[in-house]
């Protein structure tokens, strides 16, 4: 039976009900009180912090544009380019809603590449954040599932090419590629079945995956605490705190830091209303101009390329031909050559080792290389999720690491941002020589950081967060 808590008849009007509605809903105020008013957190965070709650807030905008949209939107793939086109022209505010959504999802991959990247930086990923990163990282592919399926549903050319080049390669699976890519189709080529299963994921199925994983990220990282620029734990069991178990180096997260983000809300609807109204479609880079025209299954546009989020992995993609295969070979050789030499490891293992390297070569001379880059397209999200056993270094955060550590990780965002840019222009042969070396870049900095992680001697790690108010 419940306690009712009792509140003075002199009290005011709001902190009377207040008082009512915790009597009949507690489990509310506490978990008000476990997640904001009592849940300590870093008192160094900086502005690197805040994506996480703009990534909150994008998730919020999605949703609530989305609900707008589907109640004027047809799938059906004779009537969907007329339906959004209704949308943009004769529904009211239609525009600004459709803009809305489409330049959120622009913003919801800038603010989730941020937030990846600042725990890249600092260590977010390291013990005891592995789940909180696990979880991250699933809330990033279910993100790149729902923006793949929500490209299709305007049913324009760029949308309509897209989706044919993206589901023909699971064909390239052997064995069940084939029937897998028809069933992802629910036809033999892209049409009115493949619009209306991708608008049921991108409508419920994907929604409330992606809604399940926020709360698992959410609660998991209450549960172990936030990680800050120093890469100090404030919770630890030798951390200083106050009379009342408080950390020393914490302070509650409401009102300090819900007014630190609303600060960042505030800059970034700036910049996001100003992106709506001025520049909706960004040159091309949030909505192609070829997505302006009708989907035409007879008429292949002369370069089809994804939205600029995708190109990263769609320039690895295009990177793996038979002669980058060969160098793959050679990658897996001599790692393999190193792993038996230099290992101290039993000769049963170095065995073990040396036979699923020679099974590996076989496969990839036998296996056509239109596979290896679905697989290299694959696993370049894939490896992510195994970055909190990848990093040996003996510090978390970038700021005690080796100084030179910063130019590995300058290197690795320029080479993103090459990949990137490759990924949107017509393919060359000097763009896939670029596209091949910055694949081979970026898998050898994720693979390679159990070593070069720990080259190099730390700077101290002060006892304390480093602090200055302000």
């Amino acid at each position: 039976m419940a306690v009712f808590k009792e509140i003075s008849p002199n009290a005011s009007a709001g902190a009377k009900l207040t008082n009512w509605f915790e009597n009949r809903f507690p489990t509310a105020f506490d978990a008000y009180r476990v997640h904001m008013s009592e849940y300590y957190a870093p008192k160094n965070f900086n502005f690197w912090y805040i994506f996480g709650s703009l990534a909150l807030l994008v998730l919020v905008i999605q949703i609530v544009t989305g609900i707008f949209l589907v109640m004027h939107y047809k799938p059906d793939a004779a009537l969907a380019f007329g339906s959004v086109e209704y949308i943009m022209r004769d529904v009211p505010w239609g525009w600004l809603i459709r803009y809305m959504h489409s330049t959120g999802a622009s913003a919801f991959f800038i603010v989730v590449y941020l937030h990846m990247f600042r725990g890249l930086l600092y260590g977010s990923y390291r013990k005891p954040r592995e789940l909180v990163w696990i979880f991250g990282c699933a809330i990033f592919l279910a993100l790149m599932a729902e923006a793949f399926m929500g490209y299709l549903l305007p049913w324009g050319q760029m949308s309509y090419w897209g989706a044919q080049v993206i589901v023909n390669l699971f064909s390239a699976i052997p064995f069940v590629g084939p029937d897998l890519a028809l069933l992802i189709r629910g036809d033999y080529v892209v049409g009115d079945a493949t619009l209306n299963r991708f608008f049921s994921f991108h409508v419920i199925a994907v929604p409330l995956v992606l809604l399940g994983l926020v709360v698992a990220h959410l609660l998991a990282l209450h549960d172990v605490g936030s990680n800050n620029p120093d890469g100090i734990e404030i919770k630890g069991p030798n951390a200083p705190r106050d009379d009342k178990g408080h950390p020393l180096d914490g302070i509650p997260f409401h009102p300090y830091y819900t007014v630190h983000d609303i600060l960042g809300v505030c800059l970034f609807l700036i910049a996001f209303t100003a992106v709506i109204f001025f520049a909706p479609e960004a040159g091309g880079y949030f909505l192609e101009y070829n997505n302006f025209i009708p989907a035409d299954p007879l008429k292949t546009p002369a370069h089809i390329a994804p939205v600029w989020y995708f190109t990263p992995y769609y320039s690895m993609l295009r990177a793996i031909t038979t002669e980058m295969v060969y160098v793959l070979i050679a990658c897996v050789v001599l790692g393999a050559g190193f792993g038996v030499i230099k290992g101290r490891m039993p000769v049963i293992v170095k065995a073990i080792i040396a036979a699923a390297a020679a099974v590996g070569v076989l496969m990839m001379l036998s296996i056509d290389a239109k596979f290896w880059g679905v697989v290299i397209m694959g696993g370049s999200v894939v490896i992510m999720f195994f970055l909190p056993w990848l990093d040996c270094s003996p510090v978390k955060s970038i700021r005690y690491r080796p100084s030179w550590h910063k130019y590995v990780y300058a290197v690795f965002v320029v080479n993103f941002f090459v990949l990137a840019y490759l990924g949107v222009q017509p393919p060359s042969p000097g763009g896939e020589r670029i596209s091949q070396v910055g694949t081979l870049f970026y898998f050898g900095f994720f693979l390679l950081m159990p070593w070069w992680s720990r080259l190099g001697e730390p700077k101290p790690v002060p006892d304390r967060v480093i602090f200055a108010a302000h």
